[in-house]
């Protein structure tokens, strides 16, 4: 044969193995043999390739692996084992030095590497250490490589005096066991210690079966709750106190310290019968400085006030013993009745009751120390919230009170006709608001016509200073912003003043938003009622749900670098969006300007109250013909809704004015592109351009028309759709929009629109970069 030409190996083997078997090692060689007397100038290379299966029978495709160099071939390159189940061959060809053919491949034996499929649990442990009943052995679950390969877990035991010396020998408790906690007792003899070891069973064999692991902890017997007692039971002014309870106090004392490794105490010597009642302080003080050893000494001693045995001393002595924690429970409804419901204190650590009953009225339950426990309550009709408290780890000797209060979820809602042009006739009332009567502002005088709503809006929000770091300072007076509640002087409009003129929204935070082919629903809830409502107005860029949100009671004014909210201010103009975000969060974290889902919340609550989808009408048409923008706090003086008719004076609804007219006001997660549409975000982060915003629908009809038709849903909110209605139509607000570009959303109006400004008004023809003297801000404050 020509020098240089390629000779194919005659084998291949895996660790000198000329035919299939298993291997436990991480790597193994590959050797090859019988390519005949050349050398290494006779051949070039040596390509390696290899294939997976999971059966023998392979149809997978061969994946290089890397070139063997001549000294490998014959002495063996070491290449890594396949994963855990998995079969494996080789194969190898050469190409010769001159001529540079390969020759053909030569295929090496099937391997399959072997392991334990099985690992121990990283967990096992039992719940509780000292038991004297059953508790709960517990481990975490066990991944495998193999589908289905965990079959049972084998479990054993064994006991020791001290926990130190341990047999040699196991006893099984359960061989077949199928779920990852497992019900244990402790020895039978009190003091002893019982230790547990677990094993992972695979079904491919025992030779798959994990290690044996011993449980990071043991579990002790306890001594007898109620042992040494002959008479359980002390009942005042019946029971007479005797010797015996005293000497019986002392043996169990003692007993106790023992079991705890402790020196017992040398009490004095009681004997019936002889002993005189006259050491009786002295035997109790002997007592109970055993019970504080113990660390069960309960917060107060009841003082011994006469030398005379008393039931409620002695009760005092056996409780502490016994180390209970006493728990008042009492329940409350909104409604006042909750007959029929089922209490159930329960022990956390091993899923057992420690007491059930029918409540009627409150109740105290004793839990042993170091317990943890959680109270749960039955289900009663017409209460939306059933009361659960805990979990709480019970503390030895503690008196407390657990309360629990039943509530009735409250809904407030609407539906809106789509295909009905009537803005009042269009909105039909659901729910908790069906026989309600709507509110609306006399806009002759300006006063507030609440009908059936006042209470509501006051549980709804409150007007509030808060300082940068987002606390509440104090709550202003309802009717005059001006004054604290205590009637003393505000700083409303003290520029110096470390933080802003708020309003606090406080409650009805869940809301569900959907549509159909006829309606569009909007439903306001004190409680999550289920899945379909949602907080986002109060939810954060964390994703934490929190309690409260705050929007700026007057539009911003720039103070200093900072875009503040105080009364007796020419709100600032003229500025980009970048501008005053930058603006809004120099006060702070947490600081922003509006944002859509606020926006949504607001208005769809204006809505609610109102009954009708003509904001103007309703509240107040705001100043939307005018020269210029108006300062801030005109009606500061005035209660939480004021309004008229003229066409220069602010709006004020829930404490904040200008909501509509005066100024455009930027608001967040909202964002305009002519191509593809409209761009939302519920919840921050907010971007300027839209980046990560979901895309909502496109607009039809000519731009700087009233909104005649909307959409309405929980992923985007209220949203307009097309635009052909008028002042006394549909949605009498209009909306602008330009042909190109990308815009940041505007809302509100401003003071030269006339009746196209109002509550749901929108601007997506000014870039966010324009520096317009009708363009403002408004801040908002959400807990980070």
């Amino acid at each position: 044969m020509p020098a240089g030409t390629s000779i194919a190996p005659t084998s291949v083997r895996v660790n000198g193995k000329t035919s299939y078997f298993e291997t436990t090692d991480e790597t193994v060689k590959l050797t090859c043999y019988g390519y005949g007397a050349g050398t290494d100038n006779d051949i070039k290379d040596f390509y390696v390739q290899y294939r997976d299966s999971d059966v023998i029978d392979f149809s997978s495709s061969w994946i290089n692996l890397s070139a063997m160099t001549y000294s490998q071939a014959s002495s063996g390159m070491a290449v890594r084992t396949p994963d855990i189940g998995i079969y494996r061959q080789w194969r190898i060809k050469t190409r010769g030095a001159v001529d540079g053919t390969d020759s053909t491949y030569t295929a090496s034996p099937i391997i399959l590497r072997i392991k334990k499929c099985c690992a121990s649990p990283s967990i096992f442990q039992v719940s509780k250490t000292v038991s004297y009943g059953s508790t709960a052995l517990i481990w975490s679950e066990i991944g495998s490589v193999f589908e289905d390969d965990i079959i049972s877990y084998h479990i054993q035991y064994q006991d020791s005096a001290d926990e130190i010396s341990w047999p040699d020998s196991w006893i099984d408790l359960e061989t077949d066991w199928l779920v990852s906690s497992l019900e244990v007792f402790p020895p039978i003899v009190t003091g002893h210690y019982r230790r547990f070891r677990i094993k992972v069973k695979s079904s491919a064999g025992s030779e798959y079966d994990s290690d044996w692991t011993i449980s990071s902890n043991s579990l002790r017997k306890d001594m007898t709750l109620f042992a040494g007692f002959s008479e359980p039971n002390l009942i005042s002014k019946e029971t007479k106190i005797k010797a015996s309870h005293l000497t019986e106090m002392q043996t169990r004392i003692n007993e106790l310290l023992l079991f705890n490794k402790k020196e017992p105490i040398e009490f004095t010597t009681i004997i019936p019968k002889q002993t005189k009642i006259s050491g009786w302080k002295n035997h109790v003080e002997e007592i109970r400085r055993g019970i504080e050893l113990l660390g069960r000494a309960p917060k107060r001693w009841i003082p011994i006030t006469e030398n005379k045995p008393t039931v409620d001393v002695m009760t005092q002595l056996r409780e502490s013993i016994m180390g209970y924690s006493s728990v008042t429970i009492k329940l409350t409804g909104d409604d006042g009745d909750i007959s029929g419901c089922v209490v159930t204190v329960k022990n956390v650590d091993d899923n057992s009751i420690i007491k059930e009953f029918v409540y009627n009225k409150p109740t105290v339950v004793e839990i042993l120390p170091d317990i943890t426990w959680e109270i749960i309550c039955s289900d009663i009709d017409g209460y939306t919230v059933t009361p659960s408290y805990g979990p709480h780890k019970s503390i030895a000797c503690d008196n407390m009170k657990a309360e629990l209060h039943y509530k009735r979820g409250y809904r407030y809602g609407y539906k809106r006709e789509k295909a009905n042009p009537d803005p009042y006739t269009r909105i039909t009332y659901l729910y908790d608001a069906k026989d309600m009567t709507p509110m609306f502002v006399n806009l002759t005088n300006g006063e507030p016509q609440y009908g059936s709503w006042e209470t509501f809006v006051d549980e709804l929000c409150r007007p509030v200073m808060l300082t940068y770091d987002g606390v509440v300072d104090y709550e202003l007076n309802h009717s005059d912003l001006t004054k604290k509640l205590d009637g003393t002087s505000s700083d409303i409009a003290n520029s110096t003043y470390a933080g802003n003129a708020m309003v606090e929204f406080r409650k009805y935070k869940w809301v569900h938003r959907s549509e159909d082919s006829n309606f569009e629903y909007v439903i306001f809830s004190d409680v999550q009622w289920d899945d379909t409502y949602h907080a986002y107005a109060n939810t954060n860029a964390n994703g934490v749900n929190q309690d409260t949100f705050y929007w700026g009671m007057f539009e911003g004014t720039k103070i200093n670098g900072i875009m503040r909210s105080l009364a007796g201010q020419t709100p600032t103009a003229s500025q980009t969006a970048e501008d005053e975000i930058s603006q809004a969060q120099a006060n702070g974290s947490g600081w922003y300007l509006i944002y859509k889902s606020g926006w949504d919340f607001i208005n769809d609550i204006l809505t609610l109250i109102s009954k009708t989808d003509n904001s103007q009408a309703a509240f107040g048409n705001g100043c939307h013909n005018s020269s210029a923008a108006i300062k801030t706090g005109t009606l500061q003086s005035k209660p939480m809704f004021c309004g008229y008719s003229t066409a220069t004076s602010d709006v004020k609804v829930l404490y904040m004015e200008g909501l509509w007219g005066n100024l455009w006001e930027r608001v967040g997660g909202l964002v305009y592109n002519k191509t593809n549409g409209i761009y939302v975000k519920m919840t921050p982060p907010y971007n300027i351009d839209g980046t990560g915003y979901l895309k909502a629908n496109t607009i039809t009809g000519t731009s700087a028309n009233f909104i005649s038709g909307s959409s309405c849903t929980d992923e985007f909110g209220f949203l307009p759709k097309s635009l052909s209605g008028s002042e006394t139509t549909y949605i009498c607000d209009k909306v602008w929009y330009a042909t190109s570009g990308i815009y940041y959303g505007m809302v509100g109006g401003r003071w030269t629109l006339g009746t196209g400004c109002g509550s749901r008004s929108l601007n997506f023809s000014d870039l966010p970069t324009i520096k317009g003297t009708y363009t403002g801000a408004r801040i908002s404050y959400l807990a980070e």
